[in-house]
């Protein structure tokens, strides 16, 4: 009920920005030249994404991490990121090493260093030659009180992507094993 719920926003809010421009030509021949209507668009369907709940920790762990979920893992959190044409989810947990190797081993995950995070991007290394930086919360997004991973910068991390029908799949894993924490960063969009 709730899916058809949102296709019936996300129809009505494309139908009125497409009505709108359409009741002006000269509106429409001007946002065409700006760009302005596809800004409007993609704004538009950032701002609708906020309003459609995120499903459930356990189900979104299940779903792109592992399922079933390792016994050690607690105080499992989960929030959607930004990610405009696919999907983003940053989990946060605890878990044992023992098992995040069962994460570890679900993909072909290799190390990553010299990991940071700031104005919304995640930096790493996969050596002092190739690099890689993501976004994570652009800036018109807040992250959840739970994300700190300044806390785990310098610690272990690993990373795995693959492409897939034009899209992009990429899973970071952070864990402090002092602290027995990890981040696990989900996300697809397009390649």
């Amino acid at each position: 009920m709730k899916a058809h719920r949102i296709m019936l926003v996300s129809i009505l809010f494309l139908v009125l920005v497409v009505g709108a421009g359409l009741l002006s030509g000269i509106f429409l021949r001007e946002a065409w030249r700006k760009n302005l209507l596809a800004k409007w668009v993609i704004v538009g369907a950032i701002r609708l994404k906020a309003l459609v709940p995120v499903p459930s920790a356990t189900r979104l762990f299940r779903e792109h991490i592992l399922d079933p979920i390792p016994k050690s893992v607690t105080e499992l959190e989960a929030d959607r990121a930004q990610e405009v044409f696919g999907w983003g989810y940053v989990f946060h947990f605890k878990i044992n090493r023992e098992d995040l190797s069962l994460i570890l081993n679900a993909r072909p995950f290799r190390r990553v260093y010299n990991v940071m995070y700031g104005g919304g991007y995640l930096d790493f290394e996969y050596d002092s030659r190739s690099s890689r930086s993501m976004i994570v919360y652009d800036s018109a997004e807040k992250a959840p009180t739970w994300f700190t991973p300044k806390r785990l910068f310098g610690l272990e991390g690993y990373e795995f992507h693959e492409e897939k029908y034009h899209q992009l799949y990429t899973w970071v894993v952070l864990y402090n094993a002092e602290l027995g924490e990890a981040y696990v960063l989900a996300f697809n969009g397009d390649a």
